[in-house]
């Protein structure tokens, strides 16, 4: 599973869902797949997932907003739908505070017509709220919206899984290395073969 060179601060591992059956099961939960079926604006597919650890020190920095638009990274609302192009799913496997360089955002930076005004790091985003989350919890946003993380000064672990979903038509986003084994689609079921476009 290609990902990035461990570091004294992180450890990213992509294609997660391929490395053990215990994964599958979080690819399809009913209510993560009604709010991505509603926001998606029509067929849709589990594009990538990969995990990341952090340890002391360590941070996410700010990325996305609004402005300026990416192709594959959109948010927009219309008549009363929302669209996201690409929407994801954060599950915390250990309970994690802000002091544990927990997930943050910055609301509404999804639908910003203006150029975020701050740098990546999250000392220099005055705006930049934490979303602290609970072991098994499962935190939903459009990637459009400007988040990361707060910085680790506790110096616990934080460990978490991402599934990211696409509009169908959607390609990989770019770095996963999304290559399914030969032997993968025979671990799926058809309706899980579907979900990845296998089928």
């Amino acid at each position: 599973m290609p990902g990035q060179d461990r570091t004294p601060e992180n450890l990213y591992i992509s294609n997660i869902i391929e490395g053990d059956d215990v994964f599958l099961d979080l690819m399809d939960l009913p209510t993560v797949l009604d709010a991505v079926e509603t926001i998606t604006g029509g067929p849709y597919r589990l594009n990538h997932t990969y995990t990341i650890y952090r340890w002391g020190g360590g941070f996410t920095g700010l990325h996305m907003h609004g402005t300026p638009i990416i192709p594959k990274c959109q948010y927009h609302c219309r008549n009363g739908q929302m669209v996201s192009t690409l929407t994801k799913v954060v599950f915390p496997l250990l309970d994690c505070g802000p002091e544990d360089g927990c997930f943050a955002v910055i609301p509404g930076a999804h639908k910003s017509n203006f150029p975020k005004p701050w740098g990546n790091h999250p000392e220099e985003n005055p705006p930049l709220v934490p979303v602290p989350a609970r072991a098994g919890d499962a935190i939903i946003f459009t990637e459009a919206l400007t988040h990361g993380s707060t910085v680790n000064t506790s110096g616990r672990p934080r460990r978490t899984l991402y599934f990211c979903y696409s509009i169908g038509y959607m390609p990989d986003w770019g770095g996963q290395g999304l290559v399914f084994s030969d032997t993968f689609a025979g671990r799926l079921s058809d309706s899980r073969q579907s979900l990845l476009r296998l089928k």
